[in-house]
Protein backbone atom coordinates (compact mmCIF):
# COMPACT_ATOMS: atom_id res chain seq x y z
CA UNK A 1 0.00 0.00 0.00
CA UNK A 2 2.77 2.40 0.53
CA UNK A 3 4.43 2.35 -2.32
CA UNK A 4 0.82 2.56 -4.41
CA UNK A 5 0.77 5.70 -2.61
CA UNK A 6 4.22 6.81 -3.24
CA UNK A 7 3.41 5.93 -6.81
CA UNK A 8 0.05 8.08 -6.96
CA UNK A 9 1.71 10.74 -5.30
CA UNK A 10 4.45 10.65 -8.25
CA UNK A 11 2.31 10.16 -10.97
CA UNK A 12 -0.14 13.36 -9.41
CA UNK A 13 2.49 15.66 -8.82
CA UNK A 14 3.91 14.67 -13.11
CA UNK A 15 0.36 15.35 -13.76
CA UNK A 16 0.36 18.76 -12.75
CA UNK A 17 3.37 19.63 -13.96
CA UNK A 18 2.81 18.63 -17.84
CA UNK A 19 -1.01 20.25 -17.37
CA UNK A 20 0.61 23.62 -16.63
CA UNK A 21 0.79 23.89 -12.32
CA UNK A 22 3.79 24.72 -10.91
CA UNK A 23 7.47 25.42 -12.90
CA UNK A 24 6.48 28.96 -13.80
CA UNK A 25 3.66 27.72 -16.18
CA UNK A 26 5.20 25.36 -18.48
CA UNK A 27 3.00 23.63 -19.75
CA UNK A 28 1.14 27.12 -20.94
CA UNK A 29 1.52 28.37 -23.91
CA UNK A 30 3.04 31.43 -23.75
CA UNK A 31 3.89 34.34 -26.80
CA UNK A 32 6.83 34.00 -28.37
CA UNK A 33 8.85 36.32 -30.98
CA UNK A 34 10.82 36.13 -33.55
CA UNK A 35 13.52 38.69 -33.64
CA UNK A 36 16.47 40.37 -35.81
CA UNK A 37 15.34 38.78 -38.67
CA UNK A 38 17.60 40.17 -41.47
CA UNK A 39 14.87 41.39 -43.90
CA UNK A 40 17.02 42.19 -47.03
CA UNK A 41 16.77 39.88 -50.02
CA UNK A 42 14.42 37.10 -50.86
CA UNK A 43 15.50 34.66 -47.88
CA UNK A 44 15.64 37.61 -45.58
CA UNK A 45 12.12 38.15 -46.82
CA UNK A 46 11.18 34.57 -46.87
CA UNK A 47 11.83 34.15 -43.61
CA UNK A 48 9.73 36.90 -41.69
CA UNK A 49 6.85 35.90 -43.97
CA UNK A 50 7.21 32.48 -42.98
CA UNK A 51 7.63 33.54 -39.32
CA UNK A 52 4.68 31.88 -37.59
CA UNK A 53 5.88 28.78 -38.16
CA UNK A 54 9.28 29.80 -36.11
CA UNK A 55 6.91 31.71 -33.50
CA UNK A 56 4.94 28.30 -33.20
CA UNK A 57 8.05 25.87 -32.61
CA UNK A 58 9.00 28.90 -29.57
CA UNK A 59 5.83 28.87 -28.14
CA UNK A 60 6.02 25.14 -27.40
CA UNK A 61 9.69 25.36 -26.34
CA UNK A 62 10.41 24.35 -22.76
CA UNK A 63 13.31 26.92 -23.33
CA UNK A 64 11.10 29.73 -24.14
CA UNK A 65 8.49 29.09 -21.80
CA UNK A 66 10.53 29.35 -19.07
CA UNK A 67 12.11 32.67 -19.96
CA UNK A 68 15.42 31.79 -21.97
CA UNK A 69 15.81 33.89 -25.60
CA UNK A 70 16.87 31.15 -27.84
CA UNK A 71 19.73 32.31 -30.55
CA UNK A 72 19.92 30.15 -33.70
CA UNK A 73 22.51 29.32 -36.40
CA UNK A 74 20.78 27.94 -39.41
CA UNK A 75 22.57 26.15 -42.21
CA UNK A 76 20.58 25.25 -45.31
CA UNK A 77 20.71 24.29 -48.89
CA UNK A 78 17.83 25.84 -51.45
CA UNK A 79 18.18 23.88 -54.62
CA UNK A 80 17.38 25.66 -58.14
CA UNK A 81 14.07 25.34 -57.69
CA UNK A 82 13.61 26.82 -54.46
CA UNK A 83 13.11 24.11 -52.39
CA UNK A 84 14.78 23.47 -48.76
CA UNK A 85 16.97 20.62 -49.84
CA UNK A 86 18.78 20.16 -46.62
CA UNK A 87 18.52 21.67 -43.01
CA UNK A 88 20.39 21.91 -39.87
CA UNK A 89 20.53 23.92 -36.88
CA UNK A 90 24.24 24.87 -36.53
CA UNK A 91 23.68 26.46 -33.35
CA UNK A 92 21.87 27.58 -30.47
CA UNK A 93 22.37 29.34 -27.06
CA UNK A 94 20.32 27.25 -25.47
CA UNK A 95 19.94 22.91 -25.95
CA UNK A 96 16.68 22.22 -26.76
CA UNK A 97 16.12 19.12 -28.95
CA UNK A 98 12.57 19.68 -29.44
CA UNK A 99 12.88 23.18 -30.24
CA UNK A 100 15.73 22.12 -32.71
CA UNK A 101 13.49 19.42 -34.28
CA UNK A 102 10.13 21.70 -35.20
CA UNK A 103 12.54 24.78 -36.53
CA UNK A 104 14.42 22.11 -38.73
CA UNK A 105 10.57 20.90 -39.85
CA UNK A 106 9.41 24.50 -40.46
CA UNK A 107 12.12 25.50 -42.54
CA UNK A 108 12.64 22.47 -44.79
CA UNK A 109 8.34 23.14 -45.72
CA UNK A 110 9.27 26.40 -46.88
CA UNK A 111 9.27 28.06 -50.81
CA UNK A 112 11.97 30.21 -51.38
CA UNK A 113 12.25 32.42 -55.03
CA UNK A 114 13.78 30.49 -57.49
CA UNK A 115 17.38 31.03 -57.64
CA UNK A 116 18.69 33.24 -60.85
CA UNK A 117 21.40 30.61 -61.52
CA UNK A 118 19.19 27.78 -60.69
CA UNK A 119 21.65 27.12 -58.80
CA UNK A 120 21.80 25.24 -55.51
CA UNK A 121 22.63 27.75 -52.76
CA UNK A 122 24.16 26.73 -49.16
CA UNK A 123 23.21 29.46 -46.42
CA UNK A 124 23.86 30.01 -42.77
CA UNK A 125 21.23 32.63 -41.39
CA UNK A 126 20.43 33.20 -38.17
CA UNK A 127 17.19 33.05 -35.63
CA UNK A 128 16.65 34.88 -33.00
CA UNK A 129 13.37 33.37 -30.90
CA UNK A 130 12.46 35.01 -27.69
CA UNK A 131 9.57 34.96 -24.88
CA UNK A 132 7.16 37.41 -24.48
Amino acid sequence: MQLFNSAFKAATILGLIAAGFGCGGVGATPEASLADVPSKGPVGKTIRKNSDKFVACARDSVTVQTGTTQNLTLKFTISGEGQVTKAAVDGMSSPDPDLQGCVVKALKRLRFPVPGDRAPKQLTYPLVLKPE
